[in-house]
């Protein structure tokens, strides 16, 4: 029973079978029929490509084909891209169809059809086109070495051939040549290889054929060496000029240092001086030593603003005593006491600035409680200082927001290629990057003074060398300020920030030794000018680092392939 009807569907079906397996009924699978490829090598190293494709879309309708010819390269991190230019499709009636390009990608597509009709069935598209800088040249020779069909398109290829024709007759021993096929990478040789030759002997072209079926994925590619002198081989100007038309970002380090130096040569450089330095004995304009600190490097220091406090404890607003933390192991410790709060309307924006931020909570402060809470404070603080001395006029804009503007877009540049490394060879990584730190250098010296802040700058020079002079050579400065301790503590501050206290300390080591009013140290050690001046500086240490402390955070020929060279790409049907 079972066999009568197997017998029975045998013949039913059989007649489905035989129309399904006949290779002339029409069929829905889309095939390219006949890839044919003939390649002319010219003598000015351009090749002309004609490729001749017969595409059977079988029963489907569609509008016609897509061809997609790789034309960029990467070689040795540098973008290598031919040039495609006279391209032209037609029928096997030299009939024009209607076609466009774009880029996609890596890839130029030629676009073949109209979108108003639909064409089926058999088509022979013959596609024209010119390429230049697809000749590689090599000490002893130079190849054209092309992907014939691509290993890309998206239907099967039953044959494809290909042909090479030299710009002159050569003799066989001067020709090397190979033809692969299969898969990406594949060493399969091709079917058959045809010299053909002149009545001497004498090669003028060569044929490549694969006739066997080319599945998805395959591809056809040949490569054919010939002696040097058969073309022209580019000069160096022509390869720089090539190189730097594919290579754009070439330029990108060039043209942000030319915009750099213009704006530093315009915009950055500090007016002309007077370029003499003469000793000076107060500071410049009744400035406080964090200006002068601001003014000197063009900077806001931790430095500028301990010395600061120092400053305002010898004008008696504040009192600095030495303390001790811990129990076991003790280390200094200062507690910092407000003294004059009903005159402190009297100073200037930055000192009441700094005093309230100190004291925002009580009038007697221990620095060490300060840790990690005060940063946000001293920000604004340094921030207050910055729009002083601009509005001040040492300086035509805020030299903080500027040096950060800068800053922020180096470092920006700098990380950028991170998010598309992908995208872009590692040459145009490195000059982005390159970019990105000249301007982040650039930021510290694009900030710029004023005529009047470089004559203040020129003013402090005198006075440091004041601060830092020996006894020796006290007899130059004439009119100099008696040695007291007054002058001593009045210009401490000042030596800090201009990193000559130990100098200054040294002038005073024989006629000043007694703790000042405005310091107070319980060790009991015998005071000495050098040693306070030591501690000193030890609290302006100290200090820096605790006010500018931020919570910690945690968290956790020979050697060739198919698919090789240059050409290649696929297409389909659209």
């Amino acid at each position: 029973m079972i066999k009568r009807i197997t017998l029975f569907l045998v013949f039913l079906f059989l007649p489905l079978i035989v129309l399904a397996t006949d290779s002339n009924y029409p069929s829905s699978q889309e095939v390219i029929d006949n890839f044919r490829s003939d390649i002319r090598v010219n003598s000015d190293a351009s090749i002309d490509v004609t490729e001749t494709i017969i595409y059977d879309f079988g029963t489907n309708q569609k509008h016609g084909i897509y061809r997609d010819i790789p034309v960029k390269y990467n070689n040795k991190g540098l973008n290598y891209n031919l040039r495609v230019s006279d391209i032209s499709v037609r029928d096997e009636n030299s009939n024009n169809y209607q076609f466009k390009t774009s880029s996609k990608g890596k890839n130029l597509e030629i676009k073949i059809g109209d979108s108003n009709s639909y064409v089926a069935g058999l088509k022979t598209y013959i596609i024209s086109y010119k390429v230049k800088r697809a000749i590689s040249y090599f000490g002893d020779y130079d190849e054209i070495y092309w992907n014939v069909t691509g290993n890309d398109w998206q239907v099967p290829i039953l044959k494809a051939s290909a042909s090479v024709s030299l710009p002159e007759q050569i003799y066989k021993s001067g020709i090397r040549y190979s033809c692969y096929t299969g898969y990406l990478k594949s060493t399969q040789n091709c079917d058959n290889t045809d010299l053909i030759t002149s009545i001497d002997n004498q090669i003028y072209h060569i044929d490549f054929a694969q006739n066997n079926r080319i599945g998805n994925g395959w591809g056809l590619t040949v490569a054919v060496g010939f002696p040097k002198g058969v073309v022209r081989v580019p000069s160096f100007i022509d390869k720089l000029y090539d190189v730097l038309i594919d290579n754009l970002f070439f330029l990108l380090p060039i043209l942000v240092f030319i915009i750099l130096f213009y704006v530093w040569f315009t915009r950055g450089r500090d007016p002309e001086g007077r370029k003499t330095i003469v000793p000076q004995y107060d500071p410049p304009d009744n400035l406080t030593p964090a200006e002068i600190g601001a003014i000197w490097d063009e900077t806001v220091d931790n430095k500028d603003i301990s010395a600061n406090i120092v400053n305002l404890a010898v004008r008696g607003y504040i009192k600095i005593k030495k303390t001790e933390k811990g129990i076991i192991l003790k280390s200094d410790d200062y507690m910092l006491q407000r003294l004059k709060r009903d005159q402190e309307k009297n100073l200037e924006g930055f000192d009441q600035k700094l005093i309230n931020s100190l004291f925002f909570a009580d009038d007697t402060v221990i620095l060490s409680k300060l840790k990690d809470k005060f940063s946000k404070e001293l920000e604004a603080v340094k921030d207050s200082l910055y729009k002083d001395i601009t509005a001040k006029g040492y300086f035509p804009k805020n030299p903080d927001k500027l040096r950060k503007k800068y800053t922020g877009i180096g470092i920006f540049i700098l990380a950028a290629p991170l998010f598309i490394i992908e995208l872009i060879g590692i040459t145009a990584i490195l000059a982005i990057m390159l970019s990105g730190f000249m301007i982040f250098v650039f930021s510290f010296i694009i900030p710029s003074k004023t005529k009047k802040g470089v004559l203040t700058k020129e003013y402090i020079m005198g006075f440091k060398e004041y601060l830092s002079m020996v006894e020796k050579d006290r007899i130059k400065f004439f009119n100099a300020p008696e040695k007291n301790p007054e002058t001593f503590e009045k210009f401490l501050s000042y030596a800090m920030v201009l990193g000559v206290e130990k100098e200054w300390a040294e002038q005073f080591k024989e006629i000043y030794n007694q703790n000042p009013s405005w310091y107070e140290d319980s060790s009991g050690v015998a005071f000495n000018p050098v040693l306070f001046t030591a501690n000193v500086n030890s609290f302006s240490s100290y200090t820096g680092n605790i006010l500018s402390s931020t919570p910690s955070s945690s968290g956790s020929g020979g050697g060739g392939f198919s698919g090789g060279g240059f050409g290649g790409g696929g297409g389909g049907s659209w």
